[in-house]
């Protein structure tokens, strides 16, 4: 697997790619679930998988008077994206001159680095400054590049939507059962 700490000027798979897009602030059961399909869609196409997330919650640089408590340490977030057998992660600390960015130089910035055959997001993507990066400005770039976006949708257990907020809530109300249950370990709650 190789690492990437930073956007690099250069292509760094030679072939396209399946290429997810996240925080996975959690990697929760819903992030692992994703995590798997993008993976074996990957391996179904004889694709590089690759992920691109951050070291720090985006909250940090964008509300820094409300930033959410820590689901898991660092460390141990990208040991388990690991565990999923990606080929490249991209492990980006979200800084202001990241915030700053256009959608378009944060995508220009991707593209110089990776040909995607697929792009995998979810419904509620967005990057680039003011959160342009949405999901009509990937359909559109993907009609004029040439690639497939694959958007997932909010998963459930238990009629539970699994997603951080609802288990810092879960947490936050002592409800540690139900909590575990969505992360699938103990949390690392700091």
């Amino acid at each position: 697997m190789k690492m990437l700490k930073e956007f690099v000027p250069y292509v760094i798979t030679s072939k396209p790619c399946v290429f997810l897009f996240g925080n996975f602030d959690g990697v929760h059961l819903g992030h692992q679930f994703i995590f798997q399909k993008v993976t074996s869609l990957a391996k179904e196409h004889n694709l590089p998988a690759v992920i691109l997330t951050f070291q720090n919650h985006p909250a940090e640089i964008l509300r820094p008077q409300n930033i959410p408590g820590k689901l898991i340490a660092a460390q141990k977030k990208i040991n388990i994206i690991e565990s999923f057998g990606f080929d490249i992660v991209i492990d980006l600390a979200f800084t202001s001159a990241l915030a700053s960015l256009s959608a378009d130089d944060f995508f220009a910035k991707l593209q110089a680095m990776l040909p995607f055959h697929y792009f995998v997001a979810g419904v509620d993507v967005a990057f680039g400054k003011d959160r342009k990066g949405n999901k009509d400005y990937l359909l559109a770039k993907a009609k004029e590049v040439g690639f497939e976006v694959l958007f997932f949708f909010f998963f459930s257990v238990d009629g539970i939507s699994v997603s951080c907020f609802a288990i810092r809530t879960l947490i936050q109300d002592a409800i540690f059962y139900e909590a575990k249950k969505l992360l699938v370990r103990p949390y690392d709650f700091t």
